[in-house]
């Protein structure tokens, strides 16, 4: 956090935003899935560190 007039401002990543995780990885499962990787698919639905699970939305 750093301050700037007239406030404070967040500077963090995009992928420390758990909605654009979220979106990412799914977008990353669902490429996995249509090229035929289930098992990269399924890593990437587990890769979700206390973001929503993806678990379902990739299918």
């Amino acid at each position: 956090m750093s301050a700037d007039a007239p406030g404070y401002r967040l500077v963090i990543s995009p992928d420390q935003v758990d909605a654009t995780r979220f979106t990412r990885l799914v977008a990353d499962g669902r490429k996995a899935l249509a090229r035929g990787d289930a098992g990269e698919a399924e890593r990437i639905s587990g890769d979700d560190e206390g973001v929503v699970s993806v678990n379902g939305v990739l299918g």
